[in-house]
């Protein structure tokens, strides 16, 4: 039976068919969502979140697309939203010593973790500011760490082309930011 034809059954009542799509496409769905985490426990949490959205979204779905394409799309947006989540948890990009070097042995003051915060939530936003693609690659780079070519094999694109909207995203981000970083440097007034 063709996906379609189950997602049809699905929407007129007959549940059995949404946990036959899962059971034809769960290996491939949690596939993406690991591919992007590199991170089991993660793209297992991931993969479900995605198969809740799925359902939830079902009644949208447009019958003339591949509904296998349809689902990779919302799980490979579940996993860059747990990116999204790694930065603002760990602040991978916006690392503290880029706001204020010397620490002293007693770590941050709390001025400064709620500096880095501003600076944190901030750095989310611009990312969303980016388009989806760009966005995505700079996370794969930066918070998961993979190369290019690792990064240009996940979504279908060269790795030159990687490498150059990765460029041009960062040099975005620190253009965006750097007005809030001269203003949150050390003995600068805050507006």
């Amino acid at each position: 039976m063709s996906d379609t034809e189950m997602v049809r059954r699905y929407l007129d009542g007959d549940i059995r068919y949404l946990g036959e799509l899962y059971a034809k496409h769960r290996r491939r769905t949690f596939a993406c969502a690991c591919a992007i985490l590199r991170d089991p426990d993660k793209a297992r949490d991931c993969d479900s979140d995605a198969w809740l959205a799925i359902r939830e979204a079902l009644p949208g779905f447009d019958r003339k697309r591949s509904f296998l394409k349809w689902a990779l799309g919302i799980v490979r947006h579940k996993a860059l939203d747990v990116c999204r989540g790694l930065v603002r948890e760990s602040r991978v990009l916006v690392p503290l010593e880029t706001i204020e070097p010397d620490l002293g042995p007693a770590g941050p003051s709390l001025e400064q973790e709620r500096r880095q915060n501003v600076l944190s939530e901030e750095l989310v936003r611009a990312l969303d500011r980016l388009p989806s693609v760009q966005s995505e690659e700079i996370l794969l780079h930066e918070v998961q760490g993979l190369s290019y070519r690792e990064i240009g094999r996940r979504t279908g694109r060269c790795p030159g082309t990687v490498g150059s909207d990765i460029h041009r995203g960062l040099a975005r981000l620190r253009a965006e930011l750097a007005p809030l970083l001269a203003h949150q440097k050390p003995g600068k007034e805050t507006a």
